[in-house]
């Protein structure tokens, strides 16, 4: 019994020392990563020509304020992103608390900085969650992606067809061809809008294909059952949401634009 107690006392002391040197290592990597991204940004920004800075150091109050407001409303913005990821994998992550997932959010924006078009987003988020499902919480985090690319699809639709009946013939100026070409452009957007709802809302059918043609493996398998079990509902909440964060950032886009001098139309 002796020997057998203190076999056990090793196997458990190891296990903690192996934990810990994971932690410091994940912690040494975000460490890493967190300089990288400021690095990056001092020399993105002292490449700025000195007349940007002036400008910015001569805003007057009514341009400070729309700053101002623009910056309190980032949190809004990232909040919503947060809770879609949040209710995106927490069917693999039921204790990931709000907080971990705005802090997740943030590890994203950080990596995702200076990778080419953003993909280190992902690897940013899954770093900040536990191991064991993060190949689950990839394919998830895909799909919120998904959700979003579809709202912003939709709204630059509407966006479209708005123009279309306000101006017409500044629309038929500014692509060239007549309204027999515009018509069949219009018809062919409400087809790729209708085809975007089938593509996010029949995940589970795509997966099937690209698995039989994909070479069969756990790390695919394990990502067809991640999006065949997302549960409709969670998909209209995350659309839900994604609407809300689109409003919020063409908001802030809008103050922006009449803070650095935009008049109107």
């Amino acid at each position: 019994m002796r020997h057998l107690a203190i076999h056990i006392l090793k196997g458990v002391s190891a296990l903690a020392i192996n934990l810990k040197q994971q932690h410091s290592r994940m912690r040494g990597i975000k460490l890493a990563i967190s300089l990288v991204a400021v690095c990056y940004i001092v020399i993105r920004l002292g490449k700025e020509p000195t007349e940007l800075w002036h400008q910015l150091l001569k805003v007057d109050v009514l341009a400070g304020t729309l700053l101002a407001a623009a910056l309190l409303l980032i949190p809004f913005n990232l909040g919503f992103e947060a809770r879609k990821w949040q209710i995106m994998v927490r069917g693999y992550y039921p204790s990931l608390t709000f907080e971990e997932a705005f802090r997740a959010v943030l590890s994203g924006i950080t990596v995702g900085i200076f990778t080419p078009n953003g993909v280190g987003a992902y690897a940013g988020r899954l770093l900040s969650l536990p191991s064991g499902h993060r190949t689950e919480a990839g394919a998830r985090t895909f799909a919120d992606r998904l959700c979003q690319m579809l709202v912003t699809l939709w709204m630059g639709l509407l966006a479209f067809e708005g123009f279309y009946q306000i101006a017409p013939k500044i629309l038929i100026d500014l692509l060239g061809f007549g309204p027999p070409y515009l018509h069949g452009l219009r018809a062919y957007f409400v087809f790729l809008g209708i085809c975007s709802i089938l593509v996010v809302f029949n995940l589970h059918r795509i997966t099937v294909v690209g698995v039989r043609l994909l070479p069969k493996s756990d790390f695919w398998n394990r990502i067809h059952y991640s999006l065949v079990h997302i549960r409709k509902k969670n998909l209209l909440q995350v659309v839900v949401l994604s609407i809300a964060r689109f409003g919020i950032f063409s908001l802030q886009y809008l103050v922006l634009m009449y803070a650095f001098g935009y008049a109107g139309p």
